[in-house]
């Protein structure tokens, strides 16, 4: 158990405290949106701060559950101690500075109220990844902080208590009148609702992994139902989730561009094979059932943890061609894509 402990004292201080440190801009300091058209040279920051979340959404691989909940601990929780983001602890601390400082995260609840202002802030790391899962800092820096969120929910660590202590998923209640705070949801129906994504060689991605990350947070709402006092059909009779409308909004959206797009002179004579390609790739036959009624599915989420491709990391697509066959292509696609989706939801 010692050596376990001095173990994740020595990750914390040699890796994640570093990519902490890039995580959050410095004071006074802001990162800029980082899209397909920006100039060509990444800012710095920018750039760091990307390395950071891509190291940091592989860790959820790691088979040490005591690590991945300190992980848990040091990004998401709602509050941070003034010990841990200050802290400079050594390699070989033999008091375990760091290791203690998340321990005094978990254990807030047991200290008065002065003391929480004194030695507890907001937890800047997690207001961080909140707001690239919202898209604010572009679809580039998007995809990796979804596979970090699809990564930390699917790792062995994230239970549902966890993340309904961490004030991640609410916790439905029939005294309630309106939804209850869901930043996860909130975030995420943020980026899908932000902008009407055009076509551009990050919107197809970014838009998949919005789509996988759904499907992993309904499926820890449903589990926070258990929870409560709450049924499923209440649940979903007396709250909006504005995760579930915001996949709604999208989805009718691609539907109208792809009706406009199939009125298009040039386009209209290929919409039909353009539509039966698209089904063809996404769905595939179940059985081998030679009966006259066959049933086609397609996989949703093709596997937990999906590697970053180096196009992300360095963003090696700056523009992409397109015309009017291509834009209908694209909107017929997400129309499946969403409607899979919404169907599930």
């Amino acid at each position: 158990e010692t050596l376990n402990v001095r173990f994740c004292e020595y990750f914390l201080h040699t890796i994640v405290s570093s990519l902490l440190r890039n995580l959050v801009p410095l004071p006074g300091c802001r990162f800029l949106p980082v899209g397909i058209l920006d100039v060509d040279v990444i800012p710095k920051p920018s750039a760091l701060a990307q390395v950071s979340v891509v190291f940091l959404s592989s860790f959820w691989s790691l088979p040490f559950v005591p690590l991945q909940k300190m992980l848990c601990v040091a990004l998401l929780h709602p509050t941070s101690s003034r010990q841990w983001t200050t802290l400079k602890s050594t390699p070989d601390d033999v008091n375990y500075s760091l290791t203690q400082a998340l321990n005094s995260i978990v254990q807030e609840n047991q200290s008065n109220s002065q003391t929480k202002v004194e030695n507890f802030i907001d937890n800047p790391y997690r207001r961080e990844l909140l707001l690239l899962l919202a898209g604010s800092r572009g679809e580039w820096r998007f995809i990796p902080a979804s596979l970090m969120f699809e990564g930390m929910l699917n790792s062995q660590a994230c239970g549902i208590d966890l993340l309904l202590s961490f004030q991640l998923i609410p916790r439905f209640e029939r005294r309630y009148s309106t939804y209850p705070d869901s930043p996860m949801e909130e975030s995420l129906a943020s980026f899908l609702t932000r902008i009407f994504h055009e076509k551009t060689a990050l919107s197809a991605p970014a838009l998949e992994r919005a789509c996988a990350l759904s499907l992993d947070i309904l499926r820890h709402l449903v589990a926070s139902t258990g929870k409560s006092n709450c049924s499923i059909r209440y649940t979903t009779q007396n709250f909006q989730s504005p995760l579930l409308k915001a996949l709604a909004l999208v989805h009718s959206r691609f539907c109208i561009k792809a009706e406009e797009a199939r009125r298009k002179i040039g386009v209209s004579e290929l919409f039909i094979d353009l539509t039966q390609t698209a089904i063809r790739n996404r769905y595939s036959q179940l059985s081998n059932d030679t009966s006259m009624e066959k049933e086609y599915g397609c996989v949703l989420k093709k596997r937990k943890n999906e590697n970053i491709k180096s196009d992300i990391l360095v963003r090696k697509f700056r523009t992409i061609g397109s015309n009017e066959v291509e834009d209908a292509r694209f909107a017929i696609e997400l129309v499946l894509r969403f409607r899979a989706v919404c169907k599930v939801m």
